[in-house]
């Protein structure tokens, strides 16, 4: 990432920003994936205790 003009050693308010931004998003981005998914892994989970039950 190139340095803003002045910058030094410590990161950039525009690099604190970023890094910010990317959490939340990573953040935001698992909760989506949980919301979604949890109903069929759920379902998948039913049906395997299900298939575990009945007699062979």
């Amino acid at each position: 990432m190139r340095a803003e003009p002045g910058a030094t050693g410590a990161q950039t308010d525009r690099q604190q920003r970023e890094d910010t931004n990317s959490r939340r998003h990573k953040r935001q981005s698992h909760q989506l994936l949980t919301t979604l998914l949890t109903p069929g892994l759920d379902r998948l989970a039913a049906v395997q205790r299900k298939n575990l039950d009945k007699p062979t």
